[in-house]
């Protein structure tokens, strides 16, 4: 598995802009994993939210109308991961364009760029990443994930969470190989994660939307597992999807690509 990370140059911007990242302290960064280029932004200094609307109005960036109307936390989230975006379509030469959201809030990127955002919070950091590259002839489409390391613990102790991303053959799965596995792997947000990407890159292929019950997870070794996947949950057919992850810090990161 390739891994590269390296500081970023900063984007072109207003000054009103550099005046906010200073103020902010965002930090860019670049990693390379699996030939797929993931630009991450991470907030740990919050701003005051009466400073909000300037933000989004120093970077240029469209506010969708229901982040518009939502929580404070949603809106942070939301320009976080257009900023990512911002650095990762700035290689393509459109570091200006504002990534909407479609019909099934799905980020629209530029004609013929393929791409994919996540965020994550914990209402002290927010991080979000961001990576796309050029819809060719034979590309495999991505989707990609990330979640924080200490949300396994909220996920295993809620069963009502664990039953709907996993069926009872997963759980057994997931069993045998806690007890084979000795060292600290969050093996449930790791297939959590995997399956968020799946999702993702399902819909950026087929241009549908598929669900955690039609994607079963396989088989896991170190940094790759494999998932059984269905179009629609009436689909009788199923493909194989192979997701790469990595723990970061205390960040974990899936792609998947198909």
């Amino acid at each position: 598995m390739l891994f590269e990370n390296t500081q970023s140059t900063r984007l072109q911007q207003s000054d009103d802009a550099a005046v906010c990242l200073a103020s902010m302290d965002i930090e860019h960064t670049v990693m390379r994993l699996s030939n797929v280029e993931i630009h991450q932004v991470h907030l740990s200094n919050l701003i005051e939210k009466s400073e909000f609307d300037d933000l989004y109005q120093a970077f240029g960036i469209v506010q969708a109308d229901d982040v518009r109307q939502s929580h404070f936390s949603r809106k942070l989230d939301y320009f976080m991961g257009r900023l990512a975006a911002r650095y990762a379509l700035k290689k393509y030469n459109h570091a200006g364009f504002n990534v909407l959201k479609g019909a099934y809030g799905e980020p629209i990127f530029p004609e013929h760029i393929q791409g994919s955002i996540s965020h994550v919070n914990d209402r002290q950091d927010y991080i979000a990443i961001c990576a796309v590259q050029n819809i060719l002839e034979n590309q495999l489409y991505m989707g990609i994930d990330i979640e924080l390391y200490k949300h396994q613990e909220l996920l295993i102790h809620q069963a009502e969470n664990i039953d709907v991303f996993l069926d009872q053959e997963e759980q057994l799965k997931i069993a045998i190989l806690k007890l084979r596995h000795q060292d600290n792997i969050a093996i449930e947000l790791v297939i959590f994660s995997a399956k968020e990407s799946i999702i993702k890159a399902v819909f950026n292929k087929y241009k549908i939307i598929t669900d955690f019950k039609s994607i079963h997870f396989q088989q896991f070794s170190v940094h790759e597992l494999y998932f059984k996947v269905k179009k629609t949950p009436g689909d009788l057919h199923f493909f194989t999807v192979k997701v790469t992850y990595f723990q970061k810090h205390q960040q974990i990161i899936t792609i998947a690509c198909i």
